[in-house]
């Protein structure tokens, strides 16, 4: 306590020789209550109130305060924690989970995604394999790979929601609950609460009802794959994909207009040159659409196909019509991910060159002004 009165005994004879914007930034806190409620609490209970003169300098103001509080006020060595490094350990620990960056962090990260991922999968497949009498000892090994399982996800969710505070639109209650509103945040919790359940009822299974019930759980925890798309932490992929769409909706909708109108026509053609056949198996329009389906997408199951000479033929004419327009989506949307891709590109080779091209101009016009300062010169000493 007696640093912190001479830290600001210093402070107040510097008072007279700075003005009182300054005193302002070294002896308030900016706005933060926690932090104001610190600073009294460590000695210093008045404070000068001045007022902002000029909102747009707020963020700036706050920025000096905090740096001044941080370096002239925090002498215990409790506070350095809780005020220094505890906010750094929260922000690791999101980056870590939430927002990886491109280092070693971000290698780590994804390295205890995939981890993740595979423990998962590893439990869908023993949940399969323990169904079959010839593999129920596995049964064991699925409990305890489950009961490891819901434990990781129930401490990385806690560890989620309290790292969230590094971020400012997440700090305080309700920064909290809109953080656990987010989709990903729901479809952990819900993970959570169906692995608890099925613990739960498994320890109760004497009954077939709660061996339905189990079955049933377990099938939801397919809902645990999705944790995979936070691999891709920006959502990148998605973005791409967008944008591929929106560039060539017309020609998208062009296809797929085309390509229905095919496959409606076709069938329509083949539901009344089969229809009426002793043999034939298009009973119905509905018969048709799926054997134009099934053969527009060159799949082909074979339980549908023409009987009649006039039909084979109509079928032979149309599937070839057919596929072109269905294949026509596929090459489209190739296009555009390979010229979104080379734009990408381009882009970034762009923002490379822009730097080294603004120090270059620099120079250029620092040595035109010299050759011209250089000129004045020798011409004033001339004359």
């Amino acid at each position: 306590m007696g640093d912190t009165d001479d830290i600001f005994s210093q402070l107040k004879k510097k008072e007279n020789k700075i003005n009182k914007r300054e005193v302002y930034r070294q002896y308030t806190l900016g706005g933060s209550v926690k932090r104001q409620m610190s600073l009294r609490e460590l000695g210093r209970s008045e404070t000068i109130d001045i007022g902002y003169e000029h909102v747009s300098r707020e963020s700036r103001r706050k920025k000096i305060v905090y740096r001044y509080y941080q370096f002239w006020v925090l002498k215990s060595k409790y506070d350095i924690f809780f005020y220094i490094f505890l906010p750094k350990i929260q922000q690791l620990i999101h980056n870590f989970l939430d927002r990886p960056s491109e280092g070693t962090l971000g290698r780590f990260s994804t390295l205890y995604h995939f981890m993740s991922f595979i423990l998962v999968v590893a439990c869908l497949c023993l949940t399969v394999f323990s169904t079959m009498e010839e593999h129920s000892e596995l049964e064991k090994i699925l409990n305890g790979l489950e009961n490891m399982m819901i434990a990781q996800f129930f401490i990385e969710y806690i560890l989620r929601v309290w790292s969230s505070g590094s971020r400012t639109r997440y700090r305080g209650t309700r920064g909290r609950l809109r953080y656990c509103c987010r989709i990903f945040s729901l479809l952990d919790l819900v993970v959570i609460i169906v692995g608890f359940s099925m613990i739960f009822v498994s320890r109760n299974d004497d009954s077939s009802r709660s061996l339905s019930a189990t079955s049933t759980l377990r099938s939801v925890r397919f809902l645990q794959i999705a944790r995979v798309f936070r691999l891709d932490r920006c959502g990148t992929s998605w973005k791409l994909l967008r944008s591929v769409f929106i560039n060539h909706a017309k020609e998208l909708l062009s296809a797929i207009y085309l390509g229905s109108l095919t496959l409606v026509f076709s069938s329509f053609m083949i539901f009344r040159i089969e229809n009426g056949n002793g043999t034939d198996p298009f009973g119905t329009f509905g018969d048709a659409l799926w054997w134009g389906v099934s053969t527009f997408s060159t799949i082909g199951y074979g339980d549908k196909v023409p009987t009649t000479g006039m039909g084979k033929f109509i079928s032979s004419v149309f599937s070839i019509i057919g596929i072109c327009f269905f294949a026509l989506p596929a090459g489209i949307l190739g296009t555009g991910f390979a010229l979104k891709v080379q734009e990408q590109h381009r882009v970034k080779h762009n923002v490379k060159r822009r730097i080294p091209a603004a120090r270059l101009i620099q120079t250029l016009w620092k040595i035109h002004v010299a050759e011209q300062e250089m000129l004045r010169r020798f011409q004033r000493s001339k004359f």
